[in-house]
């Protein structure tokens, strides 16, 4: 049954991501057609200014768009009239929010690959050349220095952006799934829940600031000089604390929305 939610969640997204692909790399396209006719005219400045600019907003805007087409496809197939209709299925709460997650966070992923495609579309030629020549410049000497480690190091951080971008949706998601346990002015709740949490990190993080700073710079001395000495394994402590707090925080916001939508949903 997951295949299946999994198979309609990627049709509802690709219905929208078509034309949003297209028109990201048709921008980019364009912005390398101009460049066949470069002048130092200020046409041509504006021109491809111009279009340099909506390659810019596009790729931003796609980024934003897509995490509004999660968020509203998880409150209208679980929370609206057709929340009915989803918890009738022979579908646990588990794997509803399964589905919704990975779905939404591979069609991320694809769209931060597509923005990249449109990027190297758009600085085809020297300019491309050159960003390939010093990453791969930047790859050798970081490889001489960290040798095999430096593939751990990028698996580390490919997984630690897969799980920020499903937590990203697991927190909306929560979020949403709260603001169901409201009679009326859910999404009131929903909203209200959101800035709760994101006062409460900020102001989690302001304390832990000031209260630092009591520890004296010789402390931030000492862990730095601890750090330089072990670069290598301070680098994989950190990467593999990273991705099990990240672990922590989807397991919460999991348990949080299966128990409310297992126990206390409370569909109008």
């Amino acid at each position: 049954m997951v295949k299946k939610l999994l198979k309609y969640e990627f049709m509802d997204y690709f219905k929208k991501l078509i034309p949003i692909t297209a028109i990201l790399l048709g921008i980019a396209a364009t912005i390398r057609f101009l460049y066949f006719f470069e002048t130092d005219t200020s046409v041509f400045g504006i021109t491809s200014g111009s279009m340099i600019f909506a390659l810019v907003g596009g790729s931003v805007a796609s980024i934003v768009l897509i995490l509004v087409f999660g968020i509203r496809r998880f409150y209208s197939n679980l929370f609206s009239n057709e929340g009915y209709l989803s918890m009738t299925l022979p579908v646990t709460p588990t794997q509803h929010i399964f589905a919704k997650a990975v779905a939404a966070t591979v069609v991320m992923i694809y769209d931060l690959i597509i923005i990249v495609a449109a990027v190297m579309t758009a600085t085809a030629g020297e300019v491309c050349t050159e960003i390939i020549k010093a990453g791969w410049y930047l790859w050798k000497q970081a490889f001489g220095y960290f040798g095999a480690n430096q593939i751990a190091y990028l698996c580390y951080f490919a997984v630690i952006v897969i799980l920020k971008i499903a937590n990203t949706f697991m927190l909306f998601y929560t979020c949403l799934t709260i603001g169901q346990r409201a009679k009326k002015a859910k999404v009131g709740l929903a909203v209200g829940v959101f800035f709760i949490y994101y006062f409460s990190v900020q102001f989690i993080s302001t304390v832990i600031l000031i209260l630092t700073t009591f520890l004296g710079w010789e402390f931030f001395d000492e862990l730095a000089r601890i750090i330089q000495h072990n670069l290598i394994p301070s680098i994989h402590i950190i990467m593999l604390g990273t991705i099990i707090l990240q672990v922590v925080y989807f397991i919460i916001t999991y348990v949080i929305m299966r128990h409310i939508m297992k126990k206390k949903l409370n569909l109008e």
